[in-house]
């Protein structure tokens, strides 16, 4: 741009211009590091489920699991028979890491099944990248 003039938005760059860019700074400039980041607008336009659509499948296959379920409603169940201290159901999504660790358990568990998760939901597909200074935290 010249004369001072601003752009009105971000800059768009194709894909094969990415791809030339990021692998030319990967190879001419070793120490300097990439992240792929992904944030929540970009993880819902590629089909990544919301924390709060992740909270809702793994209440009810927590609720599947539980013999004493079966005749209450998703929300009466998770208020009284969930076990996690001052749920409401209203409330469930900020009650994630609760609900995930209650779901998932050890730390075995959690890595296999997050890593199937996400191959089932094709990622990645088009992540975001950031590039991190030579001085960052590896």
């Amino acid at each position: 741009m010249t004369n001072g003039s601003c752009r009105s938005g971000p800059e768009e760059w194709t894909t094969e211009a990415f791809l030339d860019h990021f692998l030319r700074v990967h190879r001419q400039m070793p120490e300097r590091r990439f992240v792929f980041a992904l944030g929540a607008g970009a993880s819902v336009t590629s089909g990544i489920p919301t924390g709060g659509q992740l909270v809702d499948r793994w209440l009810a296959e927590l609720k599947l699991r539980d013999s004493n379920s079966k005749d209450q409603s998703d929300e009466h169940w998770a208020n009284n028979g969930l076990g996690i201290d001052d749920f409401e159901f209203k409330r469930r999504a900020e009650f994630y890491p609760q609900i995930y660790e209650r779901r998932f358990g050890d730390d075995l568990v959690r890595i296999s099944t997050l890593v199937s998760v996400l191959l089932t939901i094709g990622w990645p597909r088009t992540p975001l990248f950031m590039r991190v200074g030579k001085h960052s935290r590896r």
